[in-house]
């Protein structure tokens, strides 16, 4: 004879009990209870998930830079002319930077560069609308050799006087180096940085060998070639900029992380720091329950940061979203329900 089946009866979730964890969003009371009756780990879990949360839309703002960012603007300061004449002005003096992808450098073949002037390859002179050069530099190029450190370099290019009546840089530029590259726009005729990039060769693609596979010459008109020519060196520039992007991210990711997580505990210790008073009704509150209280009041000002931070696309405001949002409510929390007399 077969045994009956026992069937163990199915537990069932308590709703009731999560109600708090959810009025804990937008009561502060909740906090409080939760902060004093809870595991503080529970609490230090969904302060972790909330400060992650909090930094997404700066990391998704950050990821979606590109080295070109610079050249999409509505002005380019006659970068692309300036940038068109410099490859015509290669191939008819016959030099060439070859990208060897191996060893993800950059060759210049045909031509040397001296320490005596930077480095430089190639300078451009602004056109009059009358068609007449006048003496003011607005682009140069330069090619660094392997012998020179990059960065050093750099430093010099980026700070060396182009033209006398403006005693700073005043004309765009790109530097080839052996290992590095880096690019950047000024307003002609002011010293006004514009943006720019800089990165290494070690993304770019089998597309690119040399310096004159950016030059487009079968365009109907002049303009079209301009366009087409630029077009064709943003993506290298992308490619360059996508090792050193890939950094930002990660430094974005933990600075912000980093940054919310000390204020999230700074509140904590300054709510505690508040229940000192010798007369004060909380004065039994330990520092594990008012940190409780702050991991608990991190889930609001996180979602808020996440959601505000997707609508207005402006990093400069994505860490500051979480950090005012917050350091209201643990100012409200500390006010209502942590207040130094009795009520």
């Amino acid at each position: 004879m077969s045994k009956a089946k026992v069937i163990k009866p199915t537990k069932k979730v308590d709703w009731s009990k999560l109600k708090i964890y959810f009025r804990a969003l937008f009561k502060n009371d909740a906090v409080k209870e939760i902060g004093l009756t809870k595991s503080i780990y529970i609490g230090a879990i969904a302060a972790i998930l909330s400060v992650i949360i909090s930094v997404v839309p700066l990391v998704v703002h950050t990821s979606q830079t590109n080295g070109s960012d610079f050249l999409n603007g509505s002005a380019v300061y006659n970068f692309d002319e300036a940038f068109y004449d410099f490859l015509l002005d290669a191939k008819e003096n016959k030099y060439e930077i070859r990208f060897n992808h191996q060893d993800k450098t950059a060759t210049l073949e045909g031509k040397t560069t001296e320490p005596t002037n930077n480095y430089l390859l190639y300078s451009h002179t602004y056109k009059a609308s009358d068609g007449h050069d006048i003496s003011r530099v607005d682009f140069q190029a330069y090619y660094v050799p392997n012998t020179i450190d990059f960065q050093t370099a750099f430093n010099s290019i980026s700070t060396e006087i182009t033209n006398q009546t403006i005693q700073a840089r005043d004309a765009s530029y790109v530097i080839f180096g052996y290992e590095g590259f880096a690019a950047a726009l000024y307003k002609y005729g002011t010293s006004k940085f514009v943006n720019g990039v800089s990165g290494n060769y070690r993304s770019v693609s089998e597309e690119y060998s040399k310096l004159s596979d950016f030059l487009i010459t079968n365009q109907p008109t002049y303009i079209s070639n301009l366009s087409a020519t630029l077009d064709k060196f943003k993506p290298f520039l992308d490619q360059c900029y996508k090792e050193g992007k890939r950094q930002m991210v990660l430094v974005q990711f933990g600075l912000g992380v980093a940054l919310n997580s000390a204020i999230t505990l700074l509140m904590g210790f300054v709510l505690w720091l508040l229940t000192r008073g010798k007369n004060n009704p909380n004065r039994g509150t330990k520092l594990s329950q008012t940190m409780n209280m702050a991991f608990w009041s991190t889930i609001t000002p996180a979602l808020i940061a996440l959601i505000v931070g997707f609508i207005l696309h402006n990093s400069a405001y994505d860490l500051m979203i979480y950090i005012i949002c917050f350091g209201f409510r643990a100012m409200w929390l500390s006010m209502k329900q942590l207040p130094s007399y009795q009520e």
